[in-house]
């Protein structure tokens, strides 16, 4: 199904907000293909068939959280190296995204994460938008049981899996992963590395330890991203 197959069967099913309230889902108005051209070349991948003629169709959508917004640049909450290439296609409402990480190796229009300032962290969210929109209307439907609910609501089941995605540079070094192996050889024994090639809905990890001036690293294809521990006390002491 393509994505704008997917919002119109979605558009002619009635929708609602979790408490009954009938939830009014409106289309933003469609690119030009002058417009969409522009678009597609401040990209550093191209710009997959599906999202062209979804822009073509609609450049977002009113509903459920604030505008949905395709072509939305990014909105630095976490550090602008993590998402050299993020669009914040989506807030919440309270100052956090849903933002769409690309590359020059993306093949899709993801993945895409949820970044939140309070906790402050990077949670995933989905593969692409197709996956992302498909949540994002289910949370609009009873049982209103929605992925993209579940994430936004910060429930315990995220908690729990918090930092779940974290390791050790020291352990990934010694690993068998020969590009994670590769990543962390290019860091020293004081940084974190966050996997998500393997990552589910809610994987992920807080940042509020990494700090403004705190180095961060991204690999430049993969969804690795690393910071750089605090000095302790003692190392400080001791230099």
């Amino acid at each position: 199904m393509s994505l704008v197959e997917l919002v119109e069967q979605y558009r002619q099913q009635p929708l609602t907000y979790p408490d009954g309230e009938p939830c009014e889902v409106e289309l933003l108005p469609p690119l030009s293909h002058e417009e969409i051209d522009k678009f597609a070349a401040s990209l550093p991948c191209p710009l997959p068939q599906d999202v062209r003629d979804l822009l073509a169709h609609c450049c977002g959508i009113t509903g459920f959280t604030e505008d949905i917004e395709f072509t939305r640049e990014y909105q630095a909450m976490a550090p602008s190296a993590f998402f050299p290439h993020g669009l914040s296609i989506c807030p919440d409402g309270c100052g956090n995204y849903w933002v769409v990480d690309l590359n020059e190796s993306s093949a899709s229009f993801g993945p895409i994460y949820f970044v939140d300032h309070d906790p402050a962290c990077i949670i995933y969210q989905s593969a692409d938008l197709h996956a992302f929109l498909d949540e994002w209307f289910r949370a609009m439907i009873p049982p209103h049981h929605s992925l993209v609910q579940q994430v936004w609501d910060h429930s315990e089941q995220i908690a729990r899996r918090m930092n779940s995605v974290l390791r050790p540079q020291r352990e990934c070094i010694q690993g068998e992963d020969s590009e994670l192996r590769s990543f962390a050889r290019e860091l020293d024994e004081h940084w974190q590395i966050a996997d998500f090639r393997d990552a589910e809905p809610s994987d992920g990890f807080e940042w509020i330890q990494v700090g403004a001036r705190t180095p961060v690293r991204r690999h430049d294809r993969l969804p690795l991203f690393a910071y750089r521990k605090p000095a302790t006390f003692w190392q400080r002491l001791f230099g």
